[in-house]
């Protein structure tokens, strides 16, 4: 019996600190503003997040990434085209996750 409960014991601390590393982490906001100028293209890449896209009266676009500490990376480069990503992070998640959906809102003129 001594044995059953220090084996539950056992498995349910492991759980709990499997839970604890594989959580997302605190939330956090990325932003970038890139010129349009000399731009002909706008190229969004980011399966992993919600999508908003607001016209507003600017000259520049804005974007705004809300994720969290291991959640998605925000990349944009300018040029002819511009690229804005939401790059994940690459890894093996062991364990019980937690999904959380980053929202990008792109303010464009």
């Amino acid at each position: 019996m001594r044995k059953i409960v220090l084996l539950s014991v056992m498995m349910l601390v492991a759980v709990i600190l499997s839970t604890g590393c594989m959580s997302p982490g605190r939330s956090k906001t990325e932003k970038e503003t890139i010129t349009l100028k000399d731009t002909d293209l706008i190229s969004i890449e980011a399966s992993s997040a919600d999508i908003e896209v607001i016209s507003e009266d600017r000259e520049d676009i804005s974007v705004v990434l809300n994720t969290y500490e291991r959640g998605p990376k925000l990349k944009v480069s300018g040029g002819k085209t511009v690229h804005i990503a939401a790059e994940s992070q690459r890894g093996i998640h062991v364990g019980v996750t937690f999904s959380y959906s980053p929202r990008m809102t792109i303010y464009v003129p």
